[in-house]
C-alpha cells in the first residue's frame, strides 16, 4: 500500500476582494470577485494502493468509491480494485474485483454494502498455437459486503449488451445505456426490462439525476446537448427541456440542491431546467486552488462539495480526496482587483496567479477566460470579445495571449502601457537582465510593449558548406539561387504550395499587412514572386500523394535526412530546446549549420515564437500593481523551472545554453546524476549526439542574439490567397490579374475586421 496521505487543512492565504475602484481609471467589469464563491479546501485521509490509477467514481452513504487498477511491470498484469473510503472517519478498504487484466468500467454500489461492476471479460483459445481464437464478453460482476463475488452475468448473451457507454443507479438497481439498447437491473443481476433504440434513439452519452429525483438522458443533436426527459419503469424518453446556456462547454455532474452542476477550467455552476443563466457557486482560482478539473465532484449541501483530483510528477501520478468548505462572506479580505483576461487558461498561468495571490497582501488578481464564451455555433466567439473588450478599454488590466498577432494589433492601436518605464525602475531587473533581441522583438519606437517569458526559435537550416554565414535572403535571392540547384535537388526538404506560403507569413506577415496603418501589398512585386514559386510546388493533398501514396515501407529515416544526404538544401526547423538543437546539428544536417529561415525583404530569415505574450492596458489606473504581477515572470524563481523553450533572461539563457556541452542525463533513485549517450540510425549505423564544442555553442548563442522579430501569422487571408490564385496556378490567369484582386478583397477584409 501507498503511504497515507496525512488529515490535513491546507489554508487559503488571503483570500480577498476589492471593495473599492480596480485597475481600469473607472472601476472596469472584472475588477471584483463574488465573496460567495470562495472556499476552503481541507485535504482528506486517502489510502490507495501502489501504483493505483483510477476510472470510475461514485459516492453513496458517505463513503467513496474508486474503481481502477494497478499494473505490475514485473509479471505484465493488470489488477482491477475498487477503494471504498469513509470520508468522514478516513477508513478505506480495497477490493480485488474482476479478472486480471480485464478492463472494468463501472462500478454501483447498494445500500446493503454490496456493489456490482461492469467489466469486457477476453479469452483467448490456443488449442491451436498457430490460429489462436480470441473471445470476449461484457459481464456484470455481483460483491457483497464483505467484498465476495457471489454472481456473475454474461450480459453480451443475456441481452446484446457489449459496453456501457452510461449509467443511471434507481432503487434496488440500475438502468444500462449501450449504443443501440437501454437494459434495467436489480442489484440481484436479474434483467427486469429491456428496449432497443432506433437509430433516432441512440447515442445517449449521459444520464442525470435533478433535485427533484426525476431522470433525463443526452445526447448529441447538430449544435449542441440535448436533453429529454427518461421514465425509469417504461424505459421510454419524453419532454425535450430547453437549455438556456450551452451545456457542451461545460462538464456536466448531478448532486444535490440543483438539476445539475457545471464545471469549466475556472468553476462550479449550479444550473436549474428554465433558469436564464447557471448561478456561479465556488471559483477555483479566487479560492487560491491550483485544481483546474476535478476527476469526481459532489455537493453534500448547499455550503460543502467533495470531490477528488489528480496532478502528476516525475514520481507518478497522485490522488487528493477534497472537501471544499464555502467561507463566510464577511471573513474574506480585502485587497485590489487586477484582472487578467487570456483566451484559454494555461495551467501554467493558473498556477502562477494562485501563487502570487497567496503571495501578495496588496493585490489579488482575477481571472476571465474568455473560452468560455465560445459557443457550438461560434467557435471564435472568446476571441472576438476578448478582441473588443482589450479594444474599448473595458477588457481586463493584464492580457495574456498565446501568440504574437494579437498582440502586434493591440500595441499598433496604443493599447498598451510602457513597461520599460517599470523595468528601469525595478529594484530587482534591468534591461541588462532580459535578452536583447527578445528586448528588440518586444519594442515600438523605443518603447516596450509587452513580455515574453520563454520562447523558441523558428528557422529553416541548412549546411554553413553551401550557404556560408547567411542568415537569411530575400525571395529575388531565393529565386536566383534555384537557378543553379543541381537536377533532383529540392530547395526546401518537404515542402508543398500551403506549407511554403504558411512559413513565410510567420517572418514576413508585416510586409503584407501593415498593423499600424491597416494597408495591405499584395499586389507588391514581391508577392507576385511568392506566387511565381508556389506555382512550382504542388498542393499539400497531391504532395503527399505523389510522395509515398500506399507504400507502406516508405524510409521516412531517409527521407527526414535529405538535408544531411545533399538532396535537399534547407529544411523547416524549430528550436524549442537544446535536444532539439543537438538532434538537427549532429543528424538532420551532420555539419555546421547556416540559418537561412524564409525570405522576406529585410533577409532575416528567422523569427522569435513566444510561449505566451503579457501586456498591461494602457486604460490601467494601476500599472504599477500590474508590474508587480508581470515582473514576477522575469525572476529567478519562475526563469528556473522547466516552462518550455528557451528562457529570456540572460541569466536563464546562459544556463541553458552550458546543457548544450552535457550528455544527457537522469536522476536515479539514489539521487545520483547519470549521464548517457543518445543516439540515433542514420544509414544503418548508430550515431550518437556528441555534446557541442565551446565554438558550436557560440555559432547558436550568436544565431539567437541575431533573432529579433516575434511571429507572425496571416491566417485569416490565406484561404483568399488560394481561392483566388488558383486560376494562375492552373495557368488560366496572369500573376497580375490575381494580384489585384487578392489586394482588393485582403484590403476589404482587414477593413471590415478592424
Amino acid at each position: 500500500m501507498s503511504k497515507v496521505r496525512k488529515l490535513l487543512t491546507l489554508p487559503i492565504v488571503a483570500l480577498c476582494i476589492l471593495a473599492l475602484a480596480g485597475c481600469s481609471k473607472a472601476k472596469g467589469q472584472y475588477n471584483t470577485i463574488d465573496k460567495d464563491t470562495i472556499y476552503r479546501e481541507e485535504e482528506l485521509k486517502l489510502t490507495l494502493p501502489e501504483n493505483f490509477n483510477a476510472n470510475y467514481n461514485t459516492m453513496l452513504n458517505g463513503k467513496l468509491y474508486m474503481l481502477g487498477s494497478s499494473y505490475s511491470e514485473k509479471d505484465y498484469i493488470q489488477t482491477s480494485q475498487v477503494v471504498i473510503t469513509d470520508i468522514n472517519t478516513g477508513e478505506s478498504k480495497a477490493v480485488k474485483v474482476g479478472k486480471e487484466n480485464a478492463w472494468v468500467s463501472r462500478i454501483v454500489p447498494f445500500e446493503d454494502g454490496s456493489f456490482i461492476i461492469f467489466y469486457e471479460d477476453y479469452t483467448v483459445d490456443d488449442t491451436d498455437p498457430e490460429n489462436p481464437i480470441y473471445n470476449s464478453r461484457f459481464v456484470a460482476e455481483r460483491y457483497d459486503a464483505s467484498g465476495k463475488s457471489v454472481k456473475l452475468e454474461d450480459l453480451n448473451e443475456k441481452c446484446g449488451i457489449t459496453y456501457v457507454n452510461s449509467l443511471a443507479v434507481v432503487p434496488n438497481g440500475c438502468i444500462l445505456f449501450s449504443y443501440d439498447r437501454i437494459i434495467r437491473i436489480d442489484n440481484e443481476l436479474n434483467v427486469l426490462k429491456k428496449k432497443e433504440l432506433s437509430d433516432s434513439e441512440s447515442n445517449f452519452n449521459g444520464v442525470y439525476k435533478l433535485k427533484d429525483s426525476s431522470l433525463v438522458v443526452s445526447k448529441w443533436g447538430e449544435k449542441e446537448q440535448e436533453f429529454y426527459r427518461f421514465n425509469p419503469d417504461t424505459l421510454e424518453t419524453g419532454e425535450a427541456l430547453k437549455a438556456t446556456v450551452n451545456l457542451s462547454n461545460y462538464s456536466v455532474m448531478q448532486g444535490a440542491g440543483y438539476d445539475l452542476y457545471l464545471t469549466d477550467s475556472t468553476q462550479v455552476l449550479g444550473y436549474n431546467f428554465g433558469d436564464a443563466e447557471p448561478k456561479a457557486l465556488f471559483n477555483f482560482v479566487n479560492s487560491d486552488l491550483y485544481v483546474s478539473y476535478f476527476n469526481y465532484l459532489e455537493a453534500l449541501d448547499e455550503r460543502t462539495f467533495i470531490a477528488y483530483y489528480s496532478d502528476w510528477d516525475d514520481k507518478g501520478v497522485h490522488y487528493h480526496l477534497c472537501k471544499y468548505n464555502k467561507v463566510n462572506p464577511e471573513d474574506v479580505v480585502d485587497k485590489e482587483i487586477l484582472s487578467l483576461g487570456c483566451v484559454w487558461l494555461d495551467n501554467n498561468v493558473r498556477r502562477f496567479v494562485v501563487d502570487f495571490n497567496r503571495k501578495s497582501e496588496k493585490y489579488r488578481i482575477s481571472v476571465v477566460d474568455y473560452s468560455n464564451f465560445n459557443t457550438n455555433d461560434d467557435y471564435n466567439a472568446g476571441m472576438n470579445k476578448f478582441n473588443s473588450d482589450v479594444a474599448s478599454g473595458k477588457g481586463p488590466d493584464i492580457v495574456i495571449c498565446s501568440g504574437n498577432n494579437t498582440m502586434e494589433n493591440y500595441v499598433s492601436k496604443g493599447l498598451f502601457a510602457d513597461l520599460g518605464k517599470f523595468l528601469d525602475k525595478d529594484p530587482d531587473l534591468s534591461r541588462e537582465d532580459i535578452l536583447p533581441n527578445i528586448l528588440e522583438a518586444c519594442s515600438k519606437n523605443g518603447k516596450l510593449y509587452q513580455i515574453v517569458p520563454n520562447f523558441e526559435i523558428f528557422t529553416a537550416i541548412g549546411k554553413k558548406s553551401e550557404f556560408g554565414d547567411r542568415t537569411g535572403w530575400t525571395m529575388q535571392e531565393m529565386l536566383d539561387y534555384m537557378k543553379n540547384l543541381p537536377e533532383g535537388k529540392v530547395l526546401y526538404h518537404d515542402m508543398n504550395r500551403e506549407g511554403f506560403l504558411t512559413n513565410l507569413f510567420k517572418v514576413s506577415a508585416a510586409e503584407f499587412i501593415d498593423p499600424k496603418t491597416v494597408t495591405c501589398n499584395f499586389d507588391s512585386d514581391e508577392f507576385k514572386a511568392v506566387l511565381e514559386y508556389m506555382k512550382t510546388l504542388l498542393p499539400e493533398e497531391k504532395f503527399y500523394e505523389v510522395l509515398y501514396g500506399n507504400n507502406e515501407d516508405f524510409d521516412w529515416e531517409a527521407y527526414d535526412n535529405e538535408v544531411r544526404m545533399g538532396k535537399a538544401s534547407l529544411m523547416t526547423a524549430y528550436f524549442y530546446d537544446t535536444w532539439d538543437y543537438k538532434s538537427y546539428l549532429r543528424v538532420r544536417v551532420g555539419e555546421d549549420m547556416a540559418f537561412m529561415g524564409y525570405p522576406n525583404k529585410d533577409g532575416k530569415g528567422s523569427c522569435i515564437i513566444p510561449n505566451m505574450c503579457i501586456g498591461v492596458s494602457s486604460k490601467c489606473r494601476n500599472v504599477d500593481g500590474a508590474w508587480e504581477f508581470v515582473r514576477k515572470y522575469l525572476l529567478d524563481d519562475y526563469q528556473e523551472q522547466n516552462n518550455g523553450g528557451f528562457s529570456s533572461t540572460v541569466k536563464g539563457f546562459e544556463k541553458t545554453c552550458m546543457q548544450l556541452k552535457e550528455k544527457p542525463s537522469y536522476e536515479d533513485e539514489g539521487g545520483n546524476i547519470i549521464y548517457y549517450d543518445d543516439t540515433r540510425w542514420i544509414g544503418g549505423k548508430e550515431v550518437t549526439i556528441e555534446p557541442l564544442t565551446d565554438a558550436e555553442v557560440e555559432d547558436f548563442k550568436n544565431f539567437v542574439y541575431s533573432v529579433d522579430k516575434l511571429v507572425g501569422n496571416l491566417d485569416d487571408v490565406t484561404s483568399i490567397i488560394f481561392e483566388e490564385a488558383a486560376p494562375y496556378f492552373e495557368g488560366q490567369k496572369s500573376v497580375e490579374d490575381v494580384v489585384k484582386i487578392i489586394q482588393s478583397r485582403a484590403s476589404l477584409f482587414v477593413s471590415e475586421k478592424q
